[in-house]
């Protein structure tokens, strides 16, 4: 058994009630906070079961909102929704915001089960710009106290990261700059002058692409 689709496949047809939820349940349910329940989930909508997603895995609606990690997401929502073990879950709380300025990404639903449990699972950054946006605005919440004690910062760009949504939170970097496409700097120091790099393709600029393996040194 080498991944979560694996997983689903071997214990799909044991249902959460009978052995209980284990790390790798935990982990199916996170990745299903990426379902876009939108389609379904109309006005008046209060619960509904994992499985009444087949409709969209039979007219090709079915969307996963994630894309990082070069792994089909769809491919385990459909098995997961297919499966006795997570096709019974009854799904209520669904939330999902969406705000372009200020920018805001939040999504969360909770799953329940016939015996009583229950698992609230979060949406992390999803694949919109928006989200990516947020999380830079929420670092740079968080950095603000150490620059008003005067402490020098230089961020790096690692993976996942967005150029466009970088530089439009923090600006200053565009001066700061060593190659014209990447946001490559230096943080100097007593005894050595260490370079942050960028291995991001260069597409991530415009805010578009595949995000590769974190550069930051």
């Amino acid at each position: 058994m080498n991944t979560i689709l694996d997983y689903i496949r071997w214990r799909g047809d044991v249902p959460l009630a009978f052995d209980g939820i284990r790390d790798a349940d935990a982990l199916v349910l996170s990745l299903l906070s990426y379902l876009d329940l939108k389609p379904l989930w109309t006005e008046g909508v209060e619960a509904l079961y994992l499985r009444d997603c087949q409709k969209m895995v039979d007219d090709g609606s079915l969307r996963m909102l994630l894309v990082a990690g070069g792994f089909d997401y769809n491919a385990i929502a459909a098995a997961a929704i297919a499966s006795r073990r997570f096709g019974a879950l009854r799904i209520t709380d669904y939330v999902d915001l969406l705000r372009e300025d200020p920018p805001l990404q939040f999504s969360a639903m909770c799953f329940h089960d016939e015996s009583g449990l229950s698992f609230l699972a979060y949406r992390g950054t999803d694949n919109t710009l928006s989200g990516w946006e947020e999380d830079f605005a929420m670092a740079a919440k968080f950095l603000r106290p150490l620059a008003e004690a005067g402490i020098k910062l230089t961020l790096g760009m690692g993976n996942h990261d967005n150029r466009k949504n970088f530089l439009k939170t923090f600006p200053g970097y565009r001066k700061r700059m060593l190659l014209e496409d990447r946001i490559v700097s230096m943080a100097s120091t007593p005894y050595a002058d260490l370079i942050m790099l960028d291995t991001l393709k260069t597409r991530d600029g415009d805010g578009w692409g595949e995000p590769t393996t974190s550069g930051n040194c």
